[in-house]
């Protein structure tokens, strides 16, 4: 009944919330064997390791990082706390999955995007490898922390928006276990989804793909939902990037978050009016 009149209330007043569930409802019909059949496995992961590893790609590698990427890379080395910070590119992913040659043939031939590639290619990681894949524009300012008793870590916020996933996750930043159910479902259904269809239904697929596990399959919604708020101002960085830099804002959003989400396809100054912006700080420590 609920179901009825949030669909009624969308068909009305919301045209977002009408593309959310557009999309949820072909992925629940046109998947329906793929969910059924991971409605029926155990959540069974193996164990959590200290020294679960850091997963970060440039495609072009190091030397052809933005200095804004450049900065989080060594942000996250220098706060890794022990962790092996694994580099990935395009001449060694290889090395840590294999990777179905149809869905590398796609990349190449452009049908399937690189953002998208790294969708696939972080929850292939996360299955086979377990650990913590971060995207290359996450500033990390604290060290790491352990996440003994989770499967699963995310950035899990109380503010609802308008994105599918309502702060529940961030497809940009995820922690699991080697061998997770939501990795498998994720690389299976992203596996499936290039050998059924010809082109990408809308650029948040990965995310209207973890919320066609939550909806559908109890064991991941029990994993998602145990997941902590943390970092709930992981945007408050960015919009400060342009300003002039300020150690006590600085200090005061870092307080309560030690992962940013940032961006490499803006452009700010490194100074404004003779003074050191946000930016220009970040990037100076690279």
């Amino acid at each position: 009944m609920r179901e009825f009149f949030v669909s009624l209330y969308a068909f009305f007043f919301d045209k977002v919330l009408r593309k959310h569930l557009a999309m949820k409802k072909y992925l629940r019909r046109n998947y329906a064997d793929i969910i059924q059949e991971f409605r029926r496995r155990p959540a069974v992961s193996a164990a959590a390791k200290p020294d679960y590893p850091l997963w970060f790609c440039w495609w072009q590698g190091a030397e052809k990082m933005p200095e804004m990427v450049k900065a989080c890379y060594q942000a996250l080395r220098q706060n890794a706390n022990g962790h092996a910070v694994k580099l990935i590119t395009k001449n060694n992913y290889q090395n840590f999955v294999k990777i179905p040659p149809f869905l590398t043939d796609k990349l190449a031939q452009g049908l399937i995007s690189l953002t998208h590639f790294s969708d696939i290619l972080r929850m292939y990681l996360l299955y086979e490898h377990g650990g913590l894949w971060l995207d290359a524009t996450i500033l990390t300012t604290a060290p790491l922390p352990s996440f003994a008793g989770l499967d699963i870590f995310t950035i899990r916020r109380r503010r609802k928006d308008l994105h599918v996933g309502r702060g529940r996750w961030t497809a940009y930043l995820f922690y699991m276990t080697k061998g997770n159910l939501l990795a498998d479902f994720m690389k299976t259904i992203f596996t499936e989804y290039w050998q059924r269809e010809t082109k990408m239904l809308d650029y948040f697929l990965v995310d209207y793909c973890i919320a066609a596990a939550r909806d559908n399959i109890p064991a991941i919604r029990q994993m998602l939902d145990a997941v902590p708020y943390s970092n709930e101002n992981i945007y408050a960085l960015k919009h400060k990037l342009g300003a002039a830099y300020d150690a006590r804002i600085f200090a005061e959003i870092c307080r309560t978050n030690y992962l940013h989400k940032l961006t490499w396809k803006e452009k700010f100054p490194r100074r404004r009016d003779g003074k050191l912006t946000f930016y220009g700080k970040i990037v100076s420590t690279a």
